[in-house]
């Protein structure tokens, strides 16, 4: 008796137009507490599975977030009604993707791949209660040059290789590393409504996209254990005391290793420098700070390391590409 062919189920993994939200008493209360306030929510459950699908436009990119539970082993067909570029990382267990001309990709658990598909994996076998939890970062090409315009550090994008791959993009697959775990939870945690979400999570998402191009292809660090080591000391440090704004003279004294290493090192490891981890969480700060308490911008400007009230405007303004002020008042 022959087999018979696994159930295939659709999923949109970006839309033409954006459509309403459910009414959330027609989502399970299971999944009520990981929903975010400022998503597009999408369900869909059969006797086959159920699909979970949080969009978050937020202009020049979107952000999406997907859980599939296959209640039997099935196939999973992703669509998009457009050619992307899609960031995407995988949460959950390993899943082999099948795109254009069948050529299988591994979606390895724990990683993170650039796409550049006009058809995202046409098919993906799951086997039942397997752990498919997706995200992703989307950008239509036609949407580059303005993203690019608003954030120059992401001005990698427009790059040929980036531009003109029918498929995977990077060579290798990249290890999600801790800062962009970091910002993934901050995106998926985050309670903010109208623009004080999509000031907040587009930074994120740029923050995101940054990383990866550090990463995106370059060899192995080629760091000892020992000095491995203490990278890794020196990052669990700076993510409790950030602030001080420590030097990569003073990190390197501390941990006794080599200062160019350490610089060097933790751009290789984590894809940022010292400097600029700092930064990114002063300024995270900051922007908590804003807007969950009603703290004046001096105060706030002391809690996040700055000098005065108008050089964390300033920051804050060429950040978050908003002017502080008027967040405030929007709320």
């Amino acid at each position: 008796m022959e087999n018979q062919p696994l159930p295939v189920r659709d999923m949109w993994i970006d839309r033409e137009e954006t459509s309403e939200a459910l009414p959330v008493a027609t989502i399970p209360g299971e999944f009520l507490a990981e929903l975010l306030k400022c998503a597009i929510v999408d369900y869909k459950e059969d006797e086959c599975h159920r699909i979970i699908t949080q969009q978050i436009p937020l202009g020049p990119l979107s952000v999406w977030y997907q859980k599939v539970h296959p209640k039997k082993d099935m196939k999973l067909r992703p669509q998009t009604p457009f050619r992307n570029l899609i960031l995407h990382f995988m949460m959950g267990s390993d899943v082999i993707a099948l795109i254009k001309e069948d050529r299988p990709v591994l979606l390895g658990s724990g990683f993170m791949d650039l796409f550049n598909l006009t058809s995202y994996p046409n098919e993906a076998p799951l086997q039942k209660d397997q752990d498919f939890t997706s995200f992703h970062l989307n950008i239509q090409p036609k949407k580059v040059k303005e993203l690019v315009k608003m954030y120059p550090e992401v001005a990698w994008l427009k790059d040929k290789k980036v531009m003109q791959t029918n498929g995977q993009v990077n060579m290798d697959s990249q290890l999600i590393n801790d800062v962009c775990l970091m910002a993934i939870r901050d995106i998926i945690t985050c309670r903010y409504i109208g623009d004080a979400a999509h000031f907040y999570l587009l930074r994120q998402s740029v923050n995101i996209l940054a990383v990866f191009h550090k990463l995106m292809d370059k060899p192995a660090h080629g760091l000892s254990e020992n000095n491995l080591q203490k990278i890794n000391e020196c990052f669990s440090f700076l993510k409790m005391y950030y602030v001080g704004q420590h030097s990569v003279k003073q990190l390197a004294a501390m941990f006794g290793i080599n200062a160019r290493v350490l610089h060097e090192g933790f751009e290789a490891v984590f894809g940022c420098t010292p400097g600029q981890f700092q930064f990114d969480r002063r300024m995270w700060l900051a922007y908590k700070a804003m807007m969950e308490t009603k703290a004046s911008f001096e105060t706030i400007a002391e809690l996040s390391g700055f000098k005065s009230a108008r050089s964390f405007r300033i920051s804050f303004r060429r950040y978050y590409k908003c002017d502080p002020v008027w967040l405030v008042r929007a709320q």
